[in-house]
């Protein structure tokens, strides 16, 4: 079936869902290209992502701000009874710029922690609207239909669920422009808190890093240059033609572009927004698809030696999220889920349908 019988029989969701992701692309194309063209440059103005000449400061776009209050939680089971939570709850406060992006694909905060071997551990957390993620057939698809369950739960019908391997890339806004390119996995519980599913991405399977690695295929390794980080990795060009063989990917021809991402530096915030690349195969051949992910606010640590790594924490904001969706799932959720070790090296890890001893 060609793309256009595909548009022909699909339904009016996926039309529109597919038209706002376009449009939302778009935007955010016009969006980052706003400081280097002129013409579009007072729209980049606008969003404070183009620096005034004739000032002696220099002005970024405030980052990473939070504000903490009390606040009760209603939580939904069974999407009948709210039960209210009476304890500290972390809100977030968006950049202003990004808002309209983060009122579609929601919001996610994560750490990006490099290693004196140029060697990198990266977890984030996102936050996804319940609309979004039930009406986007590619998250759908790759988050839901295809995910494997971890553990279900058959008083509260509430399950954990793992997908395969997945890409992101991350293009920083602020304060300077970065990129970042991974792999790696998300582990999604299907229960909402405030109306968002917590989903925790990149190396979260506990054997080891595996969002930044060397290789033929992205992602690449870090490079040190003179203290600013480099990621290099190649990219397949689109002409090459990719056709799937069972569930590998066979290229007609090897033809690459090396691509060069910058990490200015190091124990940073970073806003932008994260991409997340897809696709769909339809008559042997695939069809690559970037859907509009959420704004984000990355961390970038160093790391003096990875016993100091595993203690790293995530933002505890999101993490609460995480634990709120864990606690209808398994019951409980894990202490040890705010560091950076329980997702890489499963420091800390115990089934949580089990009482620690």
């Amino acid at each position: 079936m060609g793309l256009s019988n595909w548009w022909y029989y699909t339904g009016s969701a996926t039309k529109a869902i597919t038209i706002i992701g376009i449009v939302a692309i778009a935007l955010l194309v016009v969006v980052v290209a706003s400081p280097h063209v002129k013409p579009l440059q007072p729209v980049g103005k606008a969003l404070g992502l183009v620096q005034v000449k004739t000032q002696v400061q220099t002005i970024y776009v405030p980052v990473n701000h939070t504000v903490y209050v009390n606040q009760t939680i209603v939580k939904v089971v069974n999407q009948t009874v709210p039960i209210y939570i009476n304890r500290t709850v972390y809100v977030y406060v968006g950049n202003s710029s990004l808002a309209a992006l983060e009122a579609v694909a929601g919001r996610c905060a994560g750490d990006l922690v490099i290693l004196p071997n140029n060697t990198a551990w990266f977890v984030f957390v996102w936050l996804i609207p319940r609309d979004y993620l039930m009406n986007n057939p590619i998250l759908y698809r790759d988050f839901v239909t295809t995910a494997y369950t971890v553990y279900y739960n058959s008083t509260t019908h509430y399950a954990q669920l793992t997908t395969g391997g997945l890409h992101f890339f991350f293009y920083g806004l602020a304060p300077e422009q970065m990129g970042l390119f991974t792999y790696g996995f998300c582990y999604l519980d299907n229960v909402t808190i405030n109306g968002y599913y917590a989903a925790v991405c990149g190396d979260t399977i506990g054997a080891g890093p595996v969002a930044i690695q060397a290789g033929e295929f992205p992602p690449a390794e870090l490079i040190n240059i003179n203290g600013v980080y480099y990621q290099k990795y190649t990219l397949i060009a689109v002409g090459d033609s990719p056709v799937f063989a069972g569930s590998q990917i066979i290229l007609s021809n090897r033809t690459y572009s090396n691509v060069t991402l910058v990490i200015p530096q190091v124990n940073t915030t970073y806003t932008g927004i994260m991409i997340y690349h897809s696709g769909i195969a339809m008559d042997g051949t695939f069809y690559p698809i970037d859907t509009l992910g959420p704004t984000c606010n990355i961390t970038v640590v160093y790391a003096p030696n990875p016993q100091a790594a595993l203690y790293i924490t995530l933002p505890q904001d999101y993490i609460k999220y995480w634990e709120e969706a864990d606690i209808s799932v398994w019951g409980r959720y894990n202490p040890y889920d705010v560091y950076m070790g329980y997702y890489v090296w499963s420091v800390g890890w115990q089934p949580l349908n089990e009482t620690n001893s």
